[in-house]
Parts: structure tokens; C-alpha cells; sequence
């Protein structure tokens, strides 16, 4: 099990938020992480719900893993932009991965693809150390387990050449 916080600003500060996530063993097999409220998404920016922080808890199969990108939601479609974020899952163990801020700093348009205009956005990932809170967290939820947390943080990676994204 692994489990870490997460903290929104500017132009990620939206309904939801998802994350594509892969098996670096298996980079075919991808994962969906949604925080927030996908289903309650509605067009008009206006009466959009803001994400609240907070912790999740996965379990996922032993092994390295990526998230290899974020995607807000930007009137009826969405805005999805590259990341390079790496965390390990240990067997019998349950790992904090930090707190992941994501900044929004600003909104933008890219051309090119289907459909010829696409929305976008800037960010700043930064991922903090809040592992005595996150202690307290874990056994809140998971009483039962006398295990001890281990800290084993994310890891922000630059993005890869074709990867990164452009500008408009």
C-alpha cells in the first residue's frame, strides 16, 4: 500500500483532478486516479466545485510506478499535460509518498493534433515531506494494521524531449 496527500493551486484548483498512472514493467497497463468529483463536472466554469486536499490510499501490485500525466477538466473536455513522477510499492509495507502540490500557473492553448486547438495549462509539481502528520493520517484509517510507515517520497523527474509540453 502506498498512500500520500495532495494540495491544489491556481488553475488545477478544479472539480477534479486525474492522473494517468503506469507499471514501469508493464507500461501498457495504465491506472486512472480521480480526485474529486468527476461525475458532478458541469460546463460552466462558474459552478464548478474546488478539489479539497487531502490524503489517498492505494494498493497496488509490488513495483516501480509512473505518473505520466495530469488532466483538469476545461468546459466539456479536458486540458492534459505531461508529468514525470515516480514512486516505489513495497511488499508487506505501507509507504507515505509525501504531499503532492500542484500549481497552476497559467491557462494556455496548443495547436496541433485532433482537435486542431487543444486547451492546456502550466504547472509546478513539488512534492513535501509531512510524514508525522501523514503517520497520524494512516492510523486513523487503518487502526488495525501495527505495521510502521515507511517514508519513501516521490520523485519529480524532468520530462523527456517528446514529452514536454509546447508552447503556443
Amino acid at each position: 500500500m502506498v498512500f500520500a496527500k495532495t494540495a491544489f493551486e491556481g488553475v488545477t484548483k478544479t472539480s477534479y483532478i486525474e492522473f494517468t498512472l503506469t507499471n514501469q514493467a508493464e507500461p501498457g497497463k495504465l491506472y486512472q486516479l480521480i480526485i474529486g468529483e468527476k461525475a458532478n463536472q458541469v460546463a460552466f466554469p462558474w459552478k464548478i466545485k474546488t478539489v479539497q486536499p487531502g490524503y489517498f490510499f492505494l494498493e497496488l501490485p509490488v513495483g516501480e510506478y509512473m505518473i505520466r500525466s495530469v488532466a483538469i477538466p476545461v468546459g466539456t473536455t479536458q486540458a492534459v499535460e505531461p508529468i514525470n513522477i515516480t514512486f516505489s510499492v513495497t511488499p508487506d509495507q505501507a509507504n507515505y509518498l509525501g504531499t503532492l502540490m500542484l500549481i497552476g500557473t497559467k491557462e494556455k492553448i496548443k495547436l496541433g493534433g485532433i482537435p486542431v486547438i487543444q486547451p492546456g495549462f502550466e504547472y509546478q509539481a513539488v512534492i513535501i515531506d509531512q510524514s508525522e502528520e501523514a503517520r497520524q493520517e494512516f492510523m486513523k484509517n487503518y487502526p488495525e494494521l501495527t505495521q510502521p510507515v515507511k517514508v519513501q517520497l516521490m520523485r519529480i523527474n524532468p520530462l523527456q524531449q517528446a514529452d514536454a509540453p509546447t508552447s503556443p
